[in-house]
């Protein structure tokens, strides 16, 4: 008995001794110039318009904070800036102390908005991140057992207990390793939230009151200190993984992203996209992760789905929580504020954002006005073709039946050696795919066409890598501007979705034809998809789901067309390779449909193209 209570008053002593250590560490490591004249630079921010780096100028001379100074003038702020999600995630919009009540919300390049909600509030988790995530709590755990309450400990013991449940949907233990191989039996599949915790039997957790402990505890910043101080004693290796010029921390995190594979890599190169996902030097803290998942389960029953993807090892398979219902998350922003505008130069088709988004989350439809003008540049400097055949007459249709057909390739490269003749400045050619656009430049090459081309147009390619987008567009742009010889610009293949069909602006020189061949259909087998049309089917009407695949199509083309023509004084022509175009016109922007021209023979078109160039030549001078 005597033993039992000097455990107990070891432990308070110990406990005691914590909390003033932990009272020290935050007192001494608060931010250095928060104690400063904070009003005074929350004053200059809101009668003066300026930049960061001008604030934070501002701030030295100072000697206060220019973070909690901007946080703090949010309340005094008439026009205020924000990133996507500090408006759209509801934790950051409480955090950053952001107020919708009565407020005018803006949102500007509005016309990927679903998916933005989508991927905001999915979370994708690995075995390797769950097994990383036991090893480093089972140790800490084991260091501090005597530190711990009672009331602690069941909820580490919970915690514990959820992670042995989700590496056994992945068809492994908390005694495998992370390349142990799964059995081949093992088959993707698609849970509801209710059915995925009754089948792991986390059922009996209480999720609510388990990330309320995990957060008010800042058990994810502690385990983080432990394991920065005994790293060595918790990695799960079984074979070293490389870490590029020793990086660590935010660094190695801000180069990661830097890489991240765009949606078209995503969905062409998944093992790639797993083995990043499960790469130790992405996010030491595996807990994150782990909380980020549990979080989605507190989510309405129908408004997800959860993916359990095996793979060849433990360490490869994939946990996935993806949202089905963005208007979940926009409801308390249609309740709260006092108008919603959504704006975008490409927002069509836009009948999802009535139907998927503002109804759903509870708007009456008199509320919803859909405003559109024509387009700044003048209809004469625009010219717009469906192309359903090349010059000897073979039907383009881009389907997955004709991805490999050489005489469709070999049609393609004839049309482009017409319209590299023709064409002055840049011609900037959109694929579906990073695939078949390896597929079209290897038969390219091997046939001697892109020898041809190259005699009119320097041959560039859009590059996987981020990290070297930038050097190829300066190369692409310095070969228009400095022309050599015969050639009269430059030819840049790029791919719809990709590094290049978004936020870039080929004006003038640098865009005079945007060729889009093909249609960018996502990938109908994939089980995501086939889960999100479904659920439309069920949950908004029969139909939008069907609506939802045509729409991710050509709302990705309509970005496409939109790199083009950036000023009044602009001109371009749009060729549209594919005869599923003519069908589809209706979902193209209205100032796109006034010039477009569909089912055209080649020659026809050709001839137009020759003409459009020739009187700008002639304007011109």
């Amino acid at each position: 008995m005597k033993n039992v209570w000097s455990c107990k008053g070891r432990r308070k002593r110990l406990q005691k001794k914590e909390k003033d250590v932990k009272r020290l560490k935050t007192k001494n490591s608060c931010c250095p110039y928060n104690p400063g004249d904070q009003n005074l630079l929350v004053a200059s921010i809101v009668t003066k318009i300026q930049d960061i780096e001008e604030i934070v100028e501002t701030a030295k001379e100072i000697e206060t904070c220019p973070y909690y100074a901007s946080r703090k003038s949010l309340q005094d702020g008439q026009v205020i800036v924000l990133p996507y999600n500090s408006i759209l995630h509801k934790n950051t919009r409480i955090s950053s102390g952001i107020n919708l009540k009565n407020n005018v919300i803006i949102i500007d390049e509005a016309h990927n908005l679903l998916e933005a909600i989508e991927r905001m509030h999915s979370t994708t988790i690995t075995g390797r991140n769950i097994l990383h995530c036991y090893n480093q709590l089972t140790k800490y755990q084991k260091r501090f057992e005597n530190l711990f309450s009672a009331k602690s400990v069941l909820y580490l013991n919970q915690l514990s207990f959820c992670l042995k449940k989700l590496l056994k949907m992945l068809g492994g233990s908390i005694r495998c390793l992370e390349t142990d191989k799964i059995e081949n039996n093992q088959e993707a599949k698609v849970y509801t939230l209710q059915n995925f915790e009754t089948t792991t039997e986390i059922d009996s957790v209480n999720m609510f009151e388990l990330i309320t402990f995990i957060h008010s505890s800042k058990l994810a910043h502690k385990l983080q200190g432990y394991l920065e101080k005994h790293s060595e004693d918790l990695k799960i290796h079984s074979t070293p993984v490389a870490n590029k010029n020793n990086q660590k921390g935010i660094t190695a995190f801000l180069n990661l992203l830097t890489n991240q594979p765009t949606v078209n890599d995503t969905t062409e190169n998944m093992s790639e996209l797993k083995d990043n996902a499960t790469n130790e030097n992405i996010s030491k803290n595996s807990l994150l992760k782990i909380v980020g998942f549990l979080e989605s389960l507190k989510s309405c029953c129908t408004d997800g789905r959860i993916f359990v993807i095996p793979g060849a090892t433990l360490g490869q398979g994939v946990i996935k929580f993806l949202l089905m219902n963005p208007a979940a998350h926009f409801h308390d922003i249609v309740k709260e504020a006092r108008s919603i505008i959504l704006a975008g130069g490409t927002m069509e088709p836009i009948s999802e954002f009535r139907d998927q988004l503002f109804m759903e989350a509870g708007a009456p439809l008199e509320r919803i006005t859909i405003f559109s003008c024509d387009h700044v540049v003048p209809k004469e400097n625009i010219i717009t073709r469906v192309l359903t055949k090349g010059p000897n007459n073979i039907p383009f249709e881009f389907n997955y039946q004709n991805r490999d057909n050489k005489k469709l390739l070999d049609e393609v490269g004839r049309t482009l050696t017409n319209l590299t003749n023709i064409v002055p400045g840049g011609i900037v050619v959109f694929l579906p795919s990073y695939k078949y656009e390896e597929t079209l430049y290897k038969h390219l090459d091997s046939t001697g066409i892109i020898e041809k081309i190259s005699l009119k147009k320097e041959v560039f390619r859009e590059p996987k890598s981020s990290r070297v987008v930038s050097s190829v567009l300066e190369n692409y742009s310095k070969s228009i501007r400095d022309r050599k010889g015969s050639q009269s610009g430059s030819l840049l293949f790029s791919v719809v979705g990709g590094k290049l069909s978004e936020g870039l602006n080929f004006s003038d020189d640098l865009g005079r034809c945007i060729i889009v061949i093909g249609m960018p259909y996502p990938n109908i087998k994939s089980p995501e998809l086939q889960e999100k049309i479904k659920y439309l089917n069920e949950n908004v009407r029969a139909g939008a789901g069907n609506e939802y695949y045509e729409n991710s199509c050509m709302k990705a083309v309509n970005q496409c067309i939109g790199r083009a023509v950036r000023h009044i004084n602009d001109y371009a022509t749009v060729i549209l390779m594919d005869k599923r175009y003519v069908n589809k016109y209706k979902a193209l922007p209205g100032w796109i449909q006034k010039t477009l021209k569909n089912n055209t023979e080649f020659g026809m078109t050709i001839g137009d193209v020759a003409r459009f160039f020739a009187a700008k030549r002639k304007n011109s001078k």
